[in-house]
Parts: structure tokens; sequence; C-alpha cells
């Protein structure tokens, strides 16, 4: 038996700002836990990606950045039009990876031996499915080197 997938791709354009509050809401437990702050700066551009997929990149993205900052640091998401595409930030008042953790940080099972995410657990697995995701729509993600202020991920989106 063979399966067909088939790709999807929206008519009707998203409001950013709408995926920005839905994915703070669904990190703000977290975040609190953890006594992050975020802050989600409200934007006008729209996107015609799967709005499902990219609020399952942005989650990810602000779940791995809460995690790996310590109490009392702050997290902003903004976006921002870069011709030809939407670029979509999460980024932090602190660096949050290690030097050693940035070379694969999108790859399976990657672990910062160190790093918080050992005291809390973690598979390793969240940003190389977030890089598989952000693909399946078109999307790119990188990630800052963490002695640049601010640090964070970067999600490009096509227009």
């Amino acid at each position: 038996m063979t399966t067909q997938i088939s790709r999807v791709v929206p008519t009707d354009p998203s409001r950013l700002s709408d995926l920005f509050f839905q994915a703070g809401d669904s990190v703000a437990d977290l975040a609190a836990r953890r006594e992050v702050g975020v802050d989600l700066l409200p934007t006008d551009l729209m996107t015609r990606s799967d709005a499902t997929k990219v609020l399952q990149v942005l989650v990810i993205l602000l779940r791995c950045a809460i995690r790996h900052s310590v109490p009392k640091s702050r997290i902003r998401m903004e976006a921002a039009a870069a011709d030809p595409c939407l670029r979509l930030m999460v980024v932090t008042d602190q660096p949050f990876v290690s030097h050693r953790q940035l070379l694969g940080i999108f790859e399976r099972f990657c672990r910062d031996a160190n790093g918080r995410e050992r005291l809390y657990g973690g598979s390793g697995l969240h940003l190389a499915l977030c890089m598989l995701i952000a693909r399946m729509i078109g999307g790119e993600l990188d990630v800052t080197s963490p002695s640049v202020l601010p640090g964070g991920f970067i999600f490009r989106l096509p227009c």
C-alpha cells in the first residue's frame, strides 16, 4: 500500500501577532516556573505559510530559549520584513548556549553536557524537529553566536 502525502498551502494569510500570542500562552507556565520574562512584540506582518506549523516552530523555539535561560532573564519575540522573506526572532538578553553546542544545535540528540538542560532533562530532539518543520513550509532556522547579544534564534519564512 502506498501512502501519498500532499502539501497543503493555505491561501488565507495569518497574522503573526496572533501566532506570537498563541505561542506565548502555551509557554506561560514554563516561563513563570523558570522566572523568565517573555515579551511578544506586536506586528502587522502576515504570513501565508501554514499557521499551525509556524506556531509549532515558535513554541519550540520559545521553550528552548526559556529552558536555557537563567532566572530573571528576558526573552523577546519579534518579526521583521526581510526581502524576500519574513524574519521571526526569539532573542534573549544573555548568551544561552555554549560555543560548543552552537556547532550542531539543530542536530538530533545535541545536548550541552554542562548546560542547564541536564538539570531539567531533555532528549536533544526539539531543535532538530523544529528545523524539519521549518523546512516543510519553506523556512530556515539559524542561531546567533552566543557571544553576541542579544543571542537567539532566527526563523526565516517565505513571504
